[in-house]
């Protein structure tokens, strides 16, 4: 009887820790992420107020996921196709992170920063880890585009 007592407790302390770990590590992951589309967001923001001849803090609210039907017609009609490119020159060391933006008219806009190891979201670090690859892309979607 005891020691079915106690295999039971330290069933449900593997439990708590196991879902504590997993809530450690969705909020971490969710931070990351929200680290890297404030970064995107802010240099998109930026550059489009200057390709479109709008207001920086509307384009930005619009990334963000704000509703405004004519500022995204706009963004989508300038924009042909944008890419985050998460490259790892060495096994040690920061990752460049570069936003790339083709436009419909030919024209390109890059723009670089770099990041830790851990800061970066889990599905590019797993692509590095799993696939052994130096360099990691991921499409850039708009808030309003479904993926």
């Amino acid at each position: 009887m005891k020691m079915d007592k106690f295999a039971l407790i330290i069933v449900l302390g593997i439990s708590v820790g196991i879902g504590l770990l997993y809530r450690v590590r969705r909020k971490a992951e969710s931070a990351n992420q929200r680290q890297l589309n404030y970064w995107g967001n802010e240099t998109l923001a930026s550059e489009l107020s200057r390709k479109l001849k709008l207001s920086r803090s509307q384009l930005l609210e619009v990334l963000q996921g704000a509703r405004n039907p004519d500022i995204t017609t706009q963004i989508d009609r300038a924009i042909d196709r944008i890419n985050l490119c998460f490259v790892r020159p060495t096994a040690h060391g920061s990752i460049e992170v570069n936003l790339n933006v083709a436009y419909s008219d030919g024209n390109s806009f890059s723009a670089q920063t770099s990041s830790a190891w851990e800061e970066l979201p889990e599905a590019v670090r797993a692509k590095f880890l799993r696939f052994g690859q130096k360099t990691v892309e991921h499409e850039w979607l708009f808030p309003w585009v479904s993926a």
